[in-house]
């Protein structure tokens, strides 16, 4: 949400609560004509000039409280306001990336990750999309596949066993705009249990579809998150999102 928008809607919470009366009485007087008329050197009432006093404080609280919570670059400062969802990154990759390392702030239960993208490995088809969390690449996952592709269908074990697969990745030689696309829940992330990863993506063709359910065999809090390809680099233009549910 940018500073434009959520000046709006902070607007709309503050003016009920500095001034339940002012918004009433804008139907018989708004601020626009009021300024008008000083524009055009004509004296206010009392009453108007009350309206204009009444309306500048209120402004000014506003702005005050909008900037209070917000960085200089008009992001949403952590733990101000306590949304259900909020970004904790969210962004397309500029250059090739080995690994994407992101930390997960200690308010959040349960994560979302969005994923679109393709990587630098030669040839077509797909690659995995993988996460390790805590930096843990011991042998400590274990995924199940339910699979279409095309018309077939069935369930496999995967091999993978040092990472959770959260999706695919497009190979570098399909065609231009062909992409792995997916969407991972991960719940409960700071709870004594194994964490489990449920995704579900399309890795490289819109024929073929992919469930998966990943445990991660750790009982510690989940901290952070490195995401990379099952080989080479997460190619540029790529998209990475990770939501943190409170």
């Amino acid at each position: 949400m940018n500073r434009r928008d959520f000046f709006k809607l902070a607007g709309l919470a503050l003016a009920g609560c500095v001034a339940p009366q002012w918004a009433e009485r804008q139907e018989e007087m708004q601020i626009g004509d009021l300024l008008a008329k000083i524009g055009r050197g004509e004296t206010l009432s009392l009453a108007e000039q009350q309206e204009i006093r009444i309306w500048g404080n209120n402004a000014q609280l506003l702005n005050n409280f909008v900037s209070g919570i917000q960085s200089p670059d008009g992001q949403i400062l952590g733990g101000k306001i306590n949304f259900p969802v909020s970004p904790i990154f969210s962004g397309v990759l500029e250059s090739d990336t080995a690994s994407l390392n992101i930390l997960v702030p200690s308010m959040y239960n349960h994560l979302i990750i969005w994923s679109a993208g393709r990587c630098t490995t030669g040839g077509t088809g797909n690659e995995a999309l993988l996460a390790r969390y805590n930096s843990d690449s011991g042998n400590n996952y274990s995924t199940e596949i339910l699979y279409g592709i095309g018309a077939l269908s069935g369930a496999q074990t995967s091999g993978i066993v040092n990472a959770a697969i959260i999706g695919g990745l497009a190979k570098d030689g399909e065609a231009t705009g062909v992409n792995g696309s997916g969407i991972v829940f991960i719940p409960n992330i700071r709870s004594s249990f194994y964490k489990s990863t449920l995704s579900l993506f399309s890795p490289a063709s819109p024929t073929d579809i992919f469930v998966q359910s990943c445990v991660w065999s750790s009982s510690t809090v989940l901290s952070n998150i490195s995401i990379l390809a099952g080989t080479g680099s997460i190619k540029a233009g790529s998209v990475i999102s990770i939501y943190g549910l409170t």
